[in-house]
């Protein structure tokens, strides 16, 4: 009988191993993780003002009267919302497609129009 194969080094090379193998065979088998989606660019006109909308994953950078806000995804019954605060200072847009809704520091815009956006047909 051979006594080396079941000697405590032994057996404890062979587990380290079959940890290994285990581990390794468990990331080998894991999807690959996504790319995160290119940003898109949407613009709209709200009453007069226009309005960009630059979409980046979760977070969304919105421009409206020489103002930059950094916003984030909120959820919402349809389309999509994205805001940050609230109350005197919150802002919240809310892309419908076609049409949007925008509130920047307790000031309603009028109803928001999607304007192709400049330099694209």
């Amino acid at each position: 009988m051979n006594t080396t194969f079941c000697s405590p080094k032994s057996l404890l090379a062979r587990l380290t191993l079959a940890s290994l193998c285990l581990y390794l065979n468990a990331c080998a088998s894991q999807p690959p993780v996504p790319s995160p989606p290119l940003a898109t660019e949407r613009h709209f006109r709200c009453g007069t003002t226009p309005v960009s909308l630059a979409v980046d994953g979760a977070t969304a950078d919105l421009s409206v009267d020489g103002n930059n806000f950094k916003l984030s995804r909120r959820s919402a019954a349809s389309g999509m919302m994205w805001g940050r605060g609230g109350g005197d200072t919150g802002v919240v847009f809310w892309d419908q497609g076609e049409q949007a809704v925008l509130k920047v520091a307790m000031r309603n815009y009028p109803p928001c129009d999607r304007v192709p956006t400049p330099g694209k047909p």
